[in-house]
C-alpha cells in the first residue's frame, strides 16, 4: 500500500500532530512498513488451519462491596462534588 503525503497530512490532522513537510517522508515510509507487517500478520492469521473455540459465557451473582471513594477522591489534584475534575481534551464539532 502506498501512503502519500496528503495521507499523512490527514492522519496527523486527525490525530491532532503537528508535522513538517519535511517529515511526510519519513512518517510514509515508516506507516507503509507498519501496514505492511499488519498485512503479513493477517495472512498468516488466514494461513493457520484451526477450529475455532466455542466461547461460553459465565455467569455469576454481582456482589457489592463497600469503598472508600473519599479517600480515593483525596488523592486526586482537583476534585468536585465526589468527582474527579479532568482538563477538556475533545474538541467541540467542527473543529477538525
Amino acid at each position: 500500500m502506498h501512503i502519500t503525503h496528503d495521507d499523512v497530512r490527514k492522519l496527523a490532522k486527525m490525530a491532532r500532530i503537528e508535522v513538517k513537510d519535511d517529515e511526510l517522508d519519513g512518517f510514509a515510509r515508516q506507516l507503509e512498513s507498519v501496514l505492511g507487517y499488519a498485512e503479513r500478520v493477517c495472512q498468516v492469521a488466514a494461513d493457520i488451519d484451526q477450529e475455532p473455540q466455542s466461547t461460553q459465557n459465565v455467569l455469576r451473582e454481582d456482589v457489592t462491596a463497600p469503598s472508600e471513594a473519599q479517600a480515593i477522591l483525596e488523592q486526586a489534584p482537583v476534585c468536585e462534588d465526589n468527582l474527579f475534575v479532568v482538563p477538556h481534551i475533545m474538541g467541540r464539532s467542527g473543529d477538525l
